[in-house]
């Protein structure tokens, strides 16, 4: 959930739901971007923030992510992004 403007030279607050579907405790990766290239994939030229998190079996947690926005940031309309990634688990990725 993240607000629907944000000015360049700020940051751009959200909230990210994580739920963990698994059945065993699991350590994961989310990195929220601003999908600027709009190709859904992680660019290094594009603002985001990333965060790990231990979750347990059916744990559903709500994390902050804020992005820095530089003020040299293209203006317009952009898509935010979440991917999480479940390391060591038969759980797949989201996002």
């Amino acid at each position: 959930d993240c607000p629907s403007a944000v000015e360049a030279g700020t940051s751009l607050i959200c909230s990210v739901q994580i739920v963990d579907e698994g059945e065993v405790a699991v350590e994961s990766t989310t990195t929220v971007w601003i999908d600027a290239i709009t190709n859904s994939a992680i660019d290094a030229t594009e603002a985001q923030t990333s965060f790990s998190k231990r979750t347990e079996p059916q744990d559903i947690i709500t994390e902050p992510a804020t992005i820095s926005i530089p003020s040299s940031h293209l203006t317009g309309v952009f898509i935010v992004r979440a991917k999480t990634e479940y390391l060591g688990s038969d759980q797949p990725d989201s996002g």
